[in-house]
């Protein structure tokens, strides 16, 4: 039997505990190295509109734990497994004990190749962590120039957050353009770096990677091309030319290939 239910919901229930019985879809982000999707499936089959209930408000959901609403607040323990509730040893680093995750790493592992959930993860986890300590409303471009992925992407991800309710548009009235705020949220940096670490181990994280590549390897083929062009009416013998095109042209792609942008992503504030 998996216990990948069953910790969700004692996360969900918890955190709740410790927020007055109500909590939104980012909290659970920090916890666990999972997509925003299985992560509010789970919720919602949680909601029975008698002991859980989901609703929107102002473009966030939020889902409420009747029968902690308004109960005295009970701090988060972040020194219990959350499957199993022993106490974690030194070494465990996490919210998991050794045996919980490495059961829960399995299920996510054998999900992953059903549903490719790391593809959405990664980035996810990315700008959720970028933003994590904003003070108020930010910019695309400036969680964009922290980020790993490319303006556009930012832009489409942003919205794609926006429309799962876990950030809000407002309309810069000054400036124009769009704003998005997130909610509080504490997001160590460690266990993003922990999260980043497992999300990427599936071969379904790398796809923004390589559609990048993808397109720096077009732009790569119609430089060549266009130098090759350039240059034969520069009076270039036409076996040096193809020579030297071919050579430019596997040079540039073998570059971009192996190209991996390593750089840790920064908070807001941090740079």
């Amino acid at each position: 039997m998996g216990i990948l239910k069953p910790t969700l919901e004692n996360l969900a229930g918890r955190l709740a505990a410790s927020n007055g019985g109500r909590i939104r879809l980012n909290e659970l982000v920090p916890w666990l190295p999972i997509s925003l999707g299985v992560l509010r499936q789970h919720l919602d089959e949680m909601v029975d509109n008698s002991v859980v209930f989901c609703h929107d408000t102002d473009g966030i959901r939020y889902y409420e734990f009747a029968e902690l609403v308004d109960t005295p607040r009970q701090p988060m323990p972040d020194d219990r497994c959350l499957y199993c509730d022993v106490e974690l040893r030194e070494n465990e680093i996490g919210s998991l004990c050794a045996g919980c995750g490495n059961r829960v790493k399995h299920e996510l592992s054998v999900l992953a190749e059903m549903t490719a959930w790391p593809a959405e993860a990664v980035w996810q986890h990315e700008l959720i962590y970028i933003t994590s300590t904003a003070s108020g409303p930010v910019r695309i471009a400036d969680v964009a120039r922290r980020s790993r992925m490319t303006l556009s992407q930012v832009k489409q991800r942003l919205q794609d957050l926006a429309r799962m309710g876990c950030a809000r548009q407002i309309l810069d009235g000054e400036q124009g353009g769009m704003r998005y705020e997130f909610p509080n949220l504490r997001y160590p940096r460690r266990a993003y770096q922990r999260n980043d670490r497992f999300i990427r181990l599936h071969p379904s994280s790398c796809k923004d990677e390589w559609e990048v590549k993808v397109i720096k390897g077009l732009v790569a083929v119609i430089v060549v091309l266009a130098m090759v062009f350039l240059l034969a009416f520069a009076g270039i013998p036409r076996p040096l030319l193809a020579l030297g095109g071919v050579i430019g042209l596997v040079t540039s792609l073998w570059v971009i290939l192996r190209y991996r942008r390593d750089v840790e992503p920064e908070r807001m504030g941090e740079g």
